[in-house]
């Protein structure tokens, strides 16, 4: 910004030297403020750091200058009440990765010599720094005398920080969801805490990494930690929320919704300040909604990480990422106002559907290719084109693959929708929440008792509260709620069990509902001759409606 200097009003240049940079990290260094950039290189210990943190090292090693670092004076609370610390505002890599080789996290490159005014070279390539000392005992008052500039700022607020750090970056080649990460306001803090692979809140989708071939890769997704891209895909999912999502209107009925590729939408709903107002609130709505429709995403991906649409061996990106938050996202999408409490969707039924589904639609040759910026309709359950292409876009064909996995404009994002509308997209593992399905406080005091507080299947002690009042015989399938045909189960046995019956359902449910012995026969009967017929332990959904018609009378 204007009139800001690198060495501004309380600010000095001092040199850190590399000793000193060890004792500081772990006791008065703080190196995660929330505007600057995460540890997405990680370490093992007694590993070899990343190609980037090695060739760092030899660089100062050899005695070339690096950018400077800039730290300040913070107030923070510490194990002896609150101190002045050091605070990295930009240079947290740089400094991270001094730290990790001294404490021999990080190896020299392979090809890494030094040679001092003597003519004597010292071969130190692929080596900790323990080794190099070890071989090269007089190395080591040099290594540990190396020095850093640094800038040392003591009046520094966090609007200043934020400032300094995106003009320290502005001729870095930074992306634009690492400058709306800086930004010191409530909308970046909750993407932050709900995206930054560095977040302790953030969704597993995101955060899982393995150690692969020296570097860190995501368990489930393909997404650019160094450039975070996972907050940004928490930044389209709250944006898709905060417009409306692709059908939603302005005053003038032109689309509130720009896409899911245009940065500047982003920057301009990271200071809009009714968001900031509605956000500061606890527990509002956008919030809840934002949780609500990243956790269901998530519960997708960990379970599918890979989708048959994608390369062989691929992960989830961003493009296709993006269509699914608008297909989740619009499921819940109830008389026009997101409503994540009165539709439940059942991922494991939702992802065998929607894989069948993108499957078939890749290959439909009947599915005609996307033209740019064309908006369509849905008629008599097919696909039409519902207006004019603009000039001058250009007349390029895309498959409707190419579509799911590239861009997200509003075009695309209509006709990627629509498509999987046609292969019954509204039903994807979709059950309404029912409040007839609700079981009251006496039924669940009363199955606390019989069951003596535990799981009546893995019989795990319920003390935390976290179990779920289940219907024996599916509320979806028409079993009433009753005591009778009640069960409370733990979280885990409740998701496996889902809208199914087994065997054993069958049989407690005749004894709960004291079935005389010839019905109990028949109905047993029923589900043991459908279970031994075929490969599965659960009865299918007419059989269920079967059991239920003779158990309670109900078609």
């Amino acid at each position: 910004m204007a009139g800001l200097t690198l060495v501004s009003s309380g600010a000095n240049v001092k040199s850190w030297t590399f000793d000193k940079i060890s004792k500081e990290y772990s006791t008065t260094l703080v190196d995660t403020p929330k505007y600057q950039r995460p540890d997405v290189f990680g370490f093992v210990r007694n590993g070899s750091g990343s190609n980037w943190q090695r060739n760092l090292i030899r660089s100062i090693l050899m005695g070339n200058p690096i950018p400077q670092l800039h730290f300040r004076y913070v107030f923070s609370k510490g194990p002896n009440g609150l101190e002045w610390k050091y605070e990295i505002v930009d240079g947290g890599h740089r400094t991270r990765t001094v730290y990790y080789f001294l404490n021999n996290c990080i190896k020299t490159p392979i090809d890494c010599t030094l040679t001092d005014v003597d003519g004597n070279q010292y071969n130190i390539g692929a080596m900790h720094l323990s080794q190099i000392i070890q071989k090269y005992p007089v190395l080591e008052d040099y290594i540990y005398n190396l020095s850093l500039s640094v800038v040392e700022y003591e009046n520094l607020t966090d609007d200043d920080a934020e400032t300094l750090f995106l003009t320290l970056n502005d001729l870095n080649k930074m992306s634009p969801a690492d400058k709306r990460n800086a930004i010191n306001n409530i909308i970046a803090d909750t993407n932050r805490n709900l995206g930054a692979v560095d977040s302790p809140n953030a969704f597993s989708m995101f955060t899982s990494r393995s150690f692969i071939k020296n570097d860190w890769k995501a368990d489930y997704t393909s997404l650019d930690a160094v450039s975070r891209e996972s907050d940004e895909i928490v930044s389209w999912a709250m944006y898709y929320l905060y417009s409306g999502g692709i059908f939603a209107k302005d005053s003038s009925g032109k689309p509130r919704f720009a896409g899911m590729d245009a940065q500047s939408v982003l920057d301009k709903m990271y200071r809009d300040e009714y968001l900031m107002r509605e956000l500061a609130v606890p527990g509002s709505k956008m919030e809840k909604n934002l949780r609500s429709l990243l956790s269901i995403v998530n519960n997708i991906v960990v379970k599918n990480p890979r989708l048959d649409i994608f390369k062989k061996g691929g992960k989830w990106f961003a493009g296709p990422l993006k269509k699914l938050i608008m297909l989740v996202a619009e499921m819940h999408n109830v008389n026009g106002t997101f409503n994540f409490s009165k539709v439940k969707i059942n991922t494991d039924d939702f992802f065998t559907s929607f894989n069948r589904a993108t499957s078939e639609l890749k290959n439909d040759k009947n599915v005609k290719p996307h033209l740019p910026y064309q908006s369509y309709m849905l008629v008599n359950n097919k696909v039409h084109v519902n207006s004019v292409q603009p000039d001058n876009v250009g007349d390029t064909m895309y498959p409707f693959h190419k579509v799911f996995t590239g861009g997200a404009r509003l075009d695309d994002m209509l006709y990627i929708y629509y498509h999987y509308v046609t292969k019954g997209y509204m039903n994807f593992g979709v059950t309404k929440l029912d409040k007839r399905r609700d079981f009251n406080k006496d039924i669940v005091d009363t199955l606390l008792t019989e069951q003596k507080n535990c799981c009546r299947f893995c019989s795990k002690l319920l003390t935390d509260g976290n179990y779920a009042v289940d219907h024996i015989a599916p509320h979806s399938f028409g079993g009433p709620t009753i005591l009778e045909n009640s069960q409370i189960l733990c979280s885990s046995c409740n998701g496996q069990k889902s809208n199914g019956m087994t065997l054993q359902d069958v049989v407690h449910l005749c004894e709960r509902m004291n079935v005389d012995v010839q019905l109990k026969e028949v109905v047993v009967g029923l589900a043991h001759a459908v279970i031994t017929s075929g490969a599965t332990d659960r009865l299918s959904e007419g059989d269920i409606r079967t059991v239920i018609k003779l158990v309670f009378g109900k078609q």
